[in-house]
């Protein structure tokens, strides 16, 4: 059954999942997806490159029409809102019924989709208007206005939220290669109503240097619409300020450079290692002095949040200059356009680990969603994967969708950099899962869990702001082993094996299974308790059980009443009928089998444990 509103993107709602294949919807798939995006970007750097001398209630009138004209959607609205008031500040419309801006002025802003979407910042998807009881008004209205469904797109400006609405005539499900389109068109269209609120807001003090600033902003336009990357727009910005560029992420790891070879690269970014409080400042471009250098530092952001920082370098001792500044300004706000894009293109890799993250932790007897997320992500299931799970604990809240990526796509660079081969995935915005196989191939003493807790630490040290000594990394470590069902029994005892070391060491611990003993039963809570339960007995049990299984060998009685008997040798050989070296056999098979000593108390008490948890589901069974 399909619902009439999905929130999508980092939501606790659900995710969207369309009805049909790509090719059902509008759009029918990638390669029509860059064709329409590159004609439209066109378009849209057209009416870019003339904000200066227009209005910014004309600019959107453009903006609407060439999406309505460009686009696979024949409506389109466009508007702006203060999220803190709840207000409509500026709005546009095309390709509606005519009476559509009567209806539109006389709207209700509570309760409107477009002030939803912006207030919880999530895309909204409205497949069917008809069954939206969420929007009445909307509901309501639709028919009249012409559209029958619709999505709604929020990006987060300066000062405000800009919501692109494109809408169909007719029911539709949307499909992800229609929302990815959708995202990369509203934030488009959001660098330029950007721009043309901040042309309007200094229309009244034009100085001798807007010329220069129009010139400049035309020429970083034409990289942006065609296609250019991030490092071509550096190349870009460090052609028109004449100076070296180095454009660092959130997380202080180089994107692109100009005019920099590697080693004045690492020397920059030695030297803001110790001013990190410049790339989180608020204001928009500073000035540094470091040693006998001097840098220009601005900020690519979408909303308040740092996507990352432009560093410029300057001649020493030169004095301030309020047109580089303001150009500085100009290149950070087309870096934080291209940073979006980006953005637009990873949500299918997001989406992909979210769901990787869900279907590990879910209870699925068939292993069917944790099969096609693993195959999706290049896990091999046919040889033995090892996972583990990571818990960093002081974080001031939960990570966002974006950054849980990007700190697990940076853990994997690293723990690459250091031979091991592995997949690292969020779970559910707080801990992180890394799944390992080629492990013997690691270089240098460091473990994989050793490089996951100093990479992880400095990396949400960076994102944060935060020290890297308050921040602690606790780790648990399952055992490796094939196939799905492997895979989500390494998982729940990587899970146990945290809880029991964080219980018990405290939050910087790490601990691998192997050493969790009888406190994988001791410390589970009652809903856990089963699954639990189930490792133990594996664990301890499952290939002595195996081995009778196949040799008829008695080795599980043998046990049982080694330990009835308290330890003696003797009085088991009694009470089983056989030689005391025959016992004295036995008891070393089991010792080799089991992997454990029972000269060791902790060993002991453990296969006491699973004996005794194997007894009684075994009476249970019986008295059912």
């Amino acid at each position: 059954m399909t619902t009439s509103l999905r929130m999508i993107d980092g939501g606790a709602e659900q995710y969207f999942t369309p009805s049909g294949a790509a090719g059902d919807g509008v759009v029918d798939g990638a390669g029509y997806e860059r064709r329409v995006g590159a004609e439209l970007l066109r378009r849209i750097g057209g009416i870019g490159a003339s904000v200066a001398e227009r209005d910014v209630q004309a600019v959107l009138d453009d903006l609407a029409v060439a999406v309505t004209e460009a686009s696979p959607w024949a409506m389109c609205g466009i508007e702006t809102f203060d999220p803190a008031e709840r207000t409509l500040l500026d709005w546009t419309h095309a390709g509606f019924a005519p009476s559509a801006g009567e209806i539109f002025d006389q709207w209700v802003n509570e309760g409107d989709p477009s002030l939803t979407s912006a207030i919880r910042d999530r895309i909204l998807v409205i497949p069917d208007v008809s069954k939206a009881d969420e929007f009445p008004t909307t509901r309501r209205e639709a028919i009249r206005t012409g559209f029958r469904s619709a999505i709604y797109v929020p990006v987060r400006l300066t000062d405000r939220f800009s919501v692109l609405t494109l809408s169909h005539s007719a029911v539709h499900d949307f499909t992800r290669e229609e929302i990815a389109l959708a995202e990369s068109i509203a934030a488009a269209i959001a660098a330029v109503v950007e721009a043309a609120t901040a042309a309007a807001s200094k229309a009244a003090t034009v100085g001798p240097d807007s010329a220069l600033r129009a010139r400049a902003h035309d020429r970083l336009l034409r990289l942006q619409v065609s296609g250019a990357t991030v490092g071509d727009l550096c190349c870009g910005i460090a052609d028109l300020l004449d100076s070296p560029v180095l454009l660092i992420d959130r997380f202080e790891q180089p994107l692109a450079s100009a005019n920099l070879n590697p080693e004045q690269t690492a020397e920059v970014l030695d030297m803001l290692s110790g001013h990190r409080s410049a790339l989180r400042a608020g204001g928009n471009v500073t000035r540094l002095k470091v040693g006998g250098q001097e840098l220009l530092v601005g900020h690519a952001r979408d909303g308040a949040n740092r996507l990352g920082s432009l560093i410029i370098g300057v001649p020493p001792g030169s004095d301030p200059d309020p047109a580089m500044s303001e150009l500085v300004e100009l290149a950070c706000d087309h870096v934080t356009l291209a940073l979006l894009r980006q953005r637009a293109a990873i949500e299918t890799d997001i989406r992909m680990r979210q769901d990787f993250g869900e279907a590990l932790g879910a209870t699925d007897a068939s292993g069917l969603a944790l099969t096609q997320s693993a195959a999706v992500l290049g896990i091999d299931l046919t040889v033995p994967q090892r996972v583990l799970r990571v818990h960093p604990e002081g974080l001031r809240c939960q990570l966002s969708a974006h950054d849980a990526f990007e700190v697990a796509e940076l853990l994997t660079k690293r723990l690459a950099q250091n031979g091991v081969n592995a997949v690292v995935a969020s779970v559910g915005g707080v801990d992180f899962v890394v799944v390992l196989h080629d492990e013997d191939n690691r270089r240098g003493a460091a473990t994989p869990a050793d490089v996951v807790r100093s990479g992880l630490r400095d990396l949400l040290s960076a994102l944060l702001g935060a020290a890297a000594g308050s921040i602690a990394i606790g780790i648990g470590i399952g055992n490796p082993a094939p196939g799905v069902h492997g895979l989500d029994r390494s998982h729940r005892e990587a899970k146990r094996a945290l809880e029991v070391a964080r219980n018990i060491e405290g939050d910087d611990a790490e601990r691998h299974i192997g050493d969790v003993g009888s406190y994988a039963v001791l410390a589970a809570s009652s809903t856990a308790t089963a699954d639990d339960q189930d490792l133990f007995v594996r664990r301890y049990l499952e290939p002595l059980m195996d081995y009778d299984r196949i040799h008829n060998a008695g080795y599980v009685e043998t046990l049982q009443t080694y330990f009835e008997s308290v330890g003696n040798v003797q009085r088991t050989a009694d009470k089983l009928f056989l030689h005391l070296s025959t016992v004295r056999y036995r008891l070393k098979r089991i010792e080799e089998i089991a992997a454990i000593d029972l000269r060791e108390e902790e060993d002991r008490l453990c296969m006491q444990l699973a004996l005794r948890i194997v007894r009684f589901a075994d009476k249970g069974r019986s008295a059912n």
